[in-house]
């Protein structure tokens, strides 16, 4: 199969990955899950791989297949996996964990002592297959797209996390801040506002991401070239 890898670190993202013919990944292990890839994002974050930035904190065995943000449809499946079956689309976690380790048991997953990182420690989803687990991958529901939905296995799911602990605070009739309608916070403030009863205010720099934001459910809109955002925030929320 062919996969984009990284062979050296660079600041040249034109360049910092290589399209390689490698050995096609099968289910070897009883909670194997081989997905073949249909929709991979390309976050920030491999850049920072690509830019050696990750090595210090995450020494990297290259070459490595980078993509961490994956979807798309079961082919291949070990013996004891019941949760998805060949055919099955499917979105898949970036990391993949043990579920037996001490952090794993208490639910802090993310803090597995025997995780791996698709396209950080493991090689990922830049790729036409991505060797994967029980544990991290979600079926879809009928009617998604895996290629629409694939950047939301990390953007996804990192500003959903945000807008939980957020709303865990937010009574109704309260006020949110949303700053920044980018590729995190416009999901973020769509979770916000299907989650909570909360007034959202958004800021941006950029109409168009004021458009988003005011498509997507915010209240008010305050774009800083324009306004004193401190101001119009007090002003908005009668200074509470």
């Amino acid at each position: 199969m062919q996969a984009a890898r990284l062979h050296e670190y660079t600041d040249d993202m034109t360049e910092g990955l290589q399209i390689d013919e490698v050995d096609r990944p099968h289910a070897t292990g009883a909670s194997d899950v081989i997905v073949e890839v249909e929709g991979a994002g390309w976050c920030q974050t491999d850049n920072h791989i690509i830019e050696g930035m990750w090595e210090e904190y995450v020494p990297q065995d290259l070459p490595m297949t980078l993509g961490h943000e994956n979807a798309g449809t079961v082919v291949e499946t070990g013996d004891d996996v019941e949760i998805v079956t060949e055919g099955d689309a499917v979105i898949c976690h970036p990391v993949q964990t043990c579920g037996t380790c001490r952090p794993c048991r208490l639910g802090e997953t993310m803090y597995c002592e025997n995780d791996a990182f698709n396209g950080l420690t493991t090689d990922g989803g830049f790729a036409d297959y991505l060797h994967t687990s029980e544990r991290s991958v979600i079926p879809l529901p009928g009617g998604v797209d895996p290629i629409d939905i694939a950047p939301h296995a990390d953007a996804g799911i990192t500003a959903y996390h945000a807008a939980k602990k957020a709303v865990d605070e937010l009574n109704p009739g309260d006020h949110a801040v949303v700053i920044g309608i980018g590729g995190l916070g416009h999901i973020g403030l769509q979770c916000l506002n299907a989650m909570s009863a909360a007034r959202i205010t958004a800021v941006d720099v950029k109409d168009t991401a004021l458009d988003l934001a005011d498509r997507y459910g915010a209240d008010h809109l305050v774009n800083p070239t324009e306004a004193d955002v401190p101001a119009e925030v007090e002003s908005i929320t009668d200074g509470t």
